[in-house]
């Protein structure tokens, strides 16, 4: 594992126009008062984003069929594309929350005291991000993954909907329901909003263990 971590910190350390436009946004949106919080999500988003891409790398060119040949089991590639994705959007994360709050701080805005519980949530974006992004990258490859995830997201999308829909055609109040949300303390509420995150992350991990044994080069 270390190996390949090596490795992908190696592509990472080639991306440098890539980072170089995501930093020029994010100091964009620094200068332009744009909402703070929105920033640490761009930067978190598109350098995780950038873990998913190195599986393009390793597939070009029938490069796991070299890949494989080597001390690399299929499960450690997994590991690794997994502590990857978590290290490279944990760090971003920090930084962008860090730069954040020091912009903040200069220019004497209060909002440190909403901006952590707001930048907690793209944290856990980043674990849901990898959760869904990743089994579909392994199993369909670059193109058709990302046909999967709108298909995804769509399907979530239209589950929610109808959920709304049925419980406004069967009487059900949703302002009482949403209320009764409000009430619940927002530390449980992220806690256990983090706890499901973190299952649904391990879940994925064996849906892509077991992907990559069933595939074949």
């Amino acid at each position: 594992m270390k190996g390949m971590l090596i490795k992908d910190f190696m592509l990472l350390k080639n991306q440098k126009n890539f980072f170089m436009i995501i930093c020029l946004v994010v100091a964009v949106m620094y200068f332009t008062n744009m909402n703070s919080v929105f920033a640490i999500n761009y930067m978190t988003l598109m350098i995780t984003m950038f873990t998913i891409s190195t599986i393009s790398y390793d597939e070009f060119d029938n490069g796991f069929s070299y890949l494989f040949t080597l001390p690399v089991s299929r499960k450690g590639y997994v590991a690794e594309k997994y502590l990857f994705g978590l290290i490279t959007g944990g760090a971003a994360w920090c930084a962008a929350a860090l730069l954040t709050a020091g912009a903040a701080v200069l220019k004497q805005k209060p909002v440190l005291n909403e901006l952590f519980p707001s930048a907690l949530i793209y944290l856990l974006l980043v674990l849901v991000l990898l959760t869904v992004s990743l089994p579909l990258h392994l199993k369909f490859g670059a193109e058709k993954s990302r046909m999967a995830l709108l298909g995804v997201f769509g399907i979530v999308f239209a589950a929610v909907f109808c959920i709304v829909r049925g419980m406004r055609y069967l009487n059900y109040n949703t302002d009482v329901i949403l209320a009764g949300l409000r009430t619940i303390n927002p530390s449980v509420f992220m806690g256990g909003l983090g706890i499901v995150c973190v299952a649904a992350f391990i879940f994925s991990y064996f849906v892509s263990v077991r992907i990559m044994e069933k595939k074949q080069f």
